[in-house]
């Protein structure tokens, strides 16, 4: 990728999860345009074309001025490792593609404003009606948005890794078996598909070794299209995309049935609607040529989207809530805990990742000073007395190591836990096993690949802020830690394509295949070769001047022992640390709080709206669809999402109120509309209810077919539609708009008779629906 950023730039890497939401994927797509604006800006790339009308004039102030403020700060942004669930999995997908082909995320403001509109949504669909809305049509639309990118592809493209997540309806049943030989099924119906643009990734294998070659998944754009279009295929509105063997190429979950049959795919969000797991996979893998941070930044609206846009009836004293509270409860409570897991498990990787004194550790036992050559012995004293324990320890890993791969690749599975095992089961020499602290530099690594791969992660994290390191080094290590994650997966794709069974085979058997893998891989040799290499770089042109390699080696390994003793060392990884940061709705720009602030208070008082800023967007209202009802709220919805993202960027800049104001003038600008009209509209639209909305849709002609459309979908013939039971074919024939010329008799009665409940369905719809601010 091509870039003007100056020397000695801090490179500021995000890694971006992107929550469904329906039609709040406007609003994602002007997040998403944003980011691209930022990163385009602060890596010195092209920008946008000057022109003669205010807004393109303002759109390249804008790329400008954020091309000012990073170099003010010594900053450039990447964003590197992407992952979406349905709006955010096209969303996200698109961004990925403009980032892998080098070009500008300019068309996605286009693609929502024709292609999101419910009107033509809303098409008659060959064959009969498979879904509310036309997923054929969106789906012609994706392709056309992506193979628009690729048209525009330049030298600047760059690395950047993809996922991208689906619900199967059918499931892919594994059995597993407990330690009483009792079996159950255990479906998975998860879904990952993964795309990537790698300059160089490296492949181990026992017939080739060590190989690089340049990785471009982007170039599949079918692939990509029908990705996207099945993660956003939200129930009922979308029809279920049929998986097709080029998109099962890039699957990789679930691993154990590759080979089973292809599968009708559904929303992305249903299961795992914030993909941080492959987030963070993605981030180990990443390498490094600068001094870097690392932001995982999570966009997605606040946590009352629940809520959003209803009117929410008091809780009457010695009365349940109503049926329709407890259904909402039930579809929206699995998402929440869901939810709630992942920012668990953030929490306990940033906790554990910044109080770790991995590096800590490793610097203070090998930066020259006053007493640090004691402070190194003892530490190699220590580790020596500890080694046993830490030998234990890491033969027990193996197994589990082992054991795990095995499962991974088998269709069905065994839940156990080892039985205890002590220093004699670990008597014997084994490849991958060391049998002593290490005096010398080897020539034969016996401590394992993870072991050396944790080693290596180390050295390049205890460079990621020091700006007197050169950036050879930097890179230099960085392919050592990509060769070695090589190695790794070779002996773990070994391991699982063995004949073993995930639970039965006795320790011995297990230690044995561990043992057959490195031998046949050659491991011990290739991996000392870059182990030994990555010491001696790092002692030669490490800003501390440490001139023993051996020292590094034995101040890496203290820190590998002191960590592994009297435990099983099972993670593969060094733990990733990240700053994070949710990109949310709740924060408006400081010329606008006050505004928000007070419409909130009116429409609360007025109609009893829930106290939140999240009704400044129509694609929280009406169940996430509003936004598709017309292009004046999505204008309004994409603008607000370049607004809000400009607020989180600019806050990891660290710029001040008056500079974040200065950037929002110009988005808005850029929009084609001016600071004061925003300002005026924040109350009528924050202030607007559901019953609002609709009489609106309904004054546009939207509202009638989009009722026909639910009824043409009850009576559909489409062959992917169940046989209806025969009251079911009545209402839809009588609420269908094709009516016979001639109707007989007992059609007319029917209709008379059904006409009430159509007049009813409408007036609930359009009626303002009120409730007291008291209980």
């Amino acid at each position: 990728m091509s870039s003007t950023a100056q020397p000695g730039t801090m490179e500021h890497r995000l890694a971006v999860v992107m929550n469904g939401g329906v039609s709040l994927a406007v609003w994602m797509g002007g997040v998403a345009h944003e980011l691209d604006n930022l990163r385009r800006a602060s890596s010195g790339l092209v920008g946008p074309p000057d022109g003669d009308d205010p807004a393109a004039r303002a759109e390249r102030e804008l790329f400008d001025l954020w091309r000012r403020h990073a170099r003010e700060k010594n900053t450039r942004f990447t964003v590197d490792v992407i992952a979406g669930s349905s709006a955010g999995g096209l969303n996200g997908l698109l961004l990925a593609s403009a980032i892998a082909c080098g070009a500008p995320l300019t068309d996605l403001r286009g693609l929502w404003m024709r292609a999101a509109q419910l009107s033509t949504l809303l098409r008659p669909q060959a064959g009969g009606a498979a879904s509310v809305l036309d997923g054929g049509y969106f789906l012609e639309e994706i392709t056309k948005a992506i193979a628009s990118l690729h048209a525009q592809a330049t030298a600047e493209a760059a690395d950047v890794a993809l996922t991208v997540t689906a619900t199967a309806l059918s499931g892919s049943p594994r059995i597993v078996r407990d330690r009483n030989d009792i079996m159950f099924s255990e479906p998975d119906h998860r879904r990952r598909f993964e795309f990537r643009r790698v300059a160089t990734v490296f492949r181990y294998t026992k017939e080739e070794g060590l190989r690089s070659a340049p990785r471009d998944d982007f170039v599949a754009q079918a692939a990509l299209a029908q990705a996207a279009r099945a993660s956003a295929s939200f129930p009922v509105a979308f029809a279920p995309v049929e998986e097709t063997p080029e998109l099962r190429h890039y699957r990789r979950w679930p691993t154990w049935n590759a080979d089973g049959p292809l599968e009708w795919l559904a929303d992305g969000g249903i299961l795992d609607n914030s993909p941080f797991d492959p987030v963070l996979a993605a981030i180990a893998d990443r390498p490094v040529e600068s001094t870097w941070k690392r932001t995982l930044c999570y966009v997605v609206p606040d946590a009352a989207e629940a809520a959003l846009g209803t009117e929410v009836r008091p809780v009457t004293a010695g009365l349940p809530p109503p049926w329709t509270s407890v259904a909402a409860a039930a579809v929206g409570s699995p998402r929440e805990a869901d939810f709630r897991d992942d920012i668990e498990q953030l929490h306990n990787l940033l906790r554990v990742g910044r109080t770790s004194f991995d590096v800590a550790r490793f610097l203070e036992l090998v930066e020259p000073g006053e007493g640090s050559d004691d402070h190194f012995r003892r530490a190699v004293e220590l580790s020596t007395v500890g080694f046993d324990l830490y030998r234990q320890g890491r033969g027990i890993a193996t197994i589990y190591e082992v054991r795990d791969a095995v499962a991974a690749h088998q269709p069905y599975a065994y839940i156990d836990v080892l039985d205890p095992l002590g220093p004699e089961n670990f008597t014997d020499r084994r490849p991958w096993l060391p049998d002593a602290f290490p005096d010398e530099l080897p020539s034969s690594w016996t401590w394992g690949v993870s072991a050396a791969v944790r080693l290596v992660g180390v050295l390049v994290r205890s460079l990621a802020d020091r700006a007197d390191a050169p950036d050879s080094l930097r890179s230099d290590l960085a392919m050592d830690a990509a060769r070695l994650s090589a190695i790794r997966r070779g002996v773990t794709d070994a391991y699982g394509h063995s004949d073993l069974p995930p639970g039965d085979a006795a320790h011995g058997v297990i230690l044995a295949l561990a043992d057959d893998v490195y031998r046949e891989l050659d491991v011990c040799r290739v991996v000392s070769e870059l182990v030994n290499h990555a010491v001696t770089r790092f002692a030669a042109d490490w800003p501390g001047r440490v001139t023993a390699p051996l020292r590094v080696l034995q101040a890496a390994l203290c820190v590998e022992v002191s960590n592994g003793v009297g435990s099983a060392v099972v993670n593969l990884e060094t733990t990733p640390i990240f700053d994070f940061a949710r990109m949310g709705i709740s924060h408006p720009p400081p010329m606008f709080e006050q505004s928000v602030a007070q419409a909130e208070n009116a429409a609360r008082e007025r109609i009893g709206h829930p106290s939140t800023a999240s009704s400044i967007l129509y694609g929280t209202r009406l169940s996430h669809f509003a936004a598709f009802g017309r292009q004046d709220w999505r204008k309004w919805d994409w603008t607000w999402g370049r607004i809000h993202a400009v607020v989180h960027l600019a806050a990891l800049l660290d710029l001040p109120p008056e500079q974040v104001d200065e950037l929002v003038t110009l988005v808005v600008a850029a929009e084609g509309t001016t600071v004061a009209d925003v300002d005026a509209n924040i109350a009528r639209v924050i202030g607007a209810s559901s019953g609002d909305l609709i009489a609106m849709m309904k004054a546009d002609g939207l509202l009638r077919p989009t009722i026909e459309a639910v009824f043409a979908l009850l009576g559909s013939t489409h062959p992917t539609m169940p046989n209806p039971p025969v009251a079911l074919r009545w209402l839809a024939a009588l609420g269908s708009p094709n009516r016979p010329a001639a109707l007989q008799a007992r059609q007319i009665v029917a209709r008379v008779l059904v006409a009430p409940l159509r007049w009813f369905a409408q007036w609930k719809l359009i009626s303002r629906r009120r409730r007291s601010t008291t209980s």
